[in-house]
């Protein structure tokens, strides 16, 4: 994404506003903890409250790679290193 800032700044462009949209990370590792997909039809379920009513769809979903708690707690880590970037360079 600091691309994208770099290319903006190459073509003159400054943005008026720049918006971060922020969660809890103990919320994004619950919420993503429970997403699955049922890898036939690609529907999203999340087991606190939207449960297939299928048995047997139920049985065939699967964890989303990149959802569990280890990889969201590293993709937190690398968002905050990057909101540091942006906000260092926006905040004039």
């Amino acid at each position: 994404m600091l691309e994208q800032i770099s290319l903006l700044s190459q073509m003159k462009i400054v943005p008026t506003k720049v918006v971060i949209l922020e969660c809890k990370q103990d919320v994004c590792i619950e919420r993503l903890g429970l997403k699955r997909m049922d890898p036939i039809t690609g529907i999203l379920y999340n087991l606190a409250d939207n449960i297939p009513e299928d048995q047997e769809v139920y049985d065939r979903l699967i964890q989303i790679e990149g959802n569990d708690e280890e990889t969201v707690k590293k993709r937190f880590f690398l968002w905050d290193e990057f909101v540091g970037k942006v906000e260092e360079i926006y905040s004039s």
